[in-house]
């Protein structure tokens, strides 16, 4: 209430204590038959519980939220990707070199 009083959305003559009370009281003994929202609010619920779409919310929001951590990340994958040619490379030298 507070917040609403100091950007001008609300003004009134009560306390904050007293407007938040009465904003509180609003929706007591309503009963909501319907839900204007709830088709929308199954989608969203059905969406977040598969777990592919969790985890790539996840990757998007620690890893892909400024350019500098999509550089660190793709500095990262293509260092491994590297690191494993170089040892495949390695392998294959040790079991496939030409005898003498």
């Amino acid at each position: 209430m507070d917040f609403l009083g100091t950007k001008d959305i609300i003004g009134n003559r009560f306390s904050s204590e007293n407007a938040s009370q009465l904003f509180n009281k609003l929706c007591d003994n309503t009963t909501l038959n319907s839900c204007y929202y709830g088709e929308l609010c199954t989608k969203v619920i059905e969406y977040n519980n598969v777990s592919w779409n969790r985890w790539l919310e996840n990757l998007k929001r620690d890893y892909l939220s400024n350019p500098w951590k999509i550089t660190s990340l793709v500095a990262a994958f293509t260092l491994l990707a590297l690191t494993l040619l170089q040892t495949t490379y390695t392998i294959q030298q040790y079991y496939y070199s030409p005898r003498q």
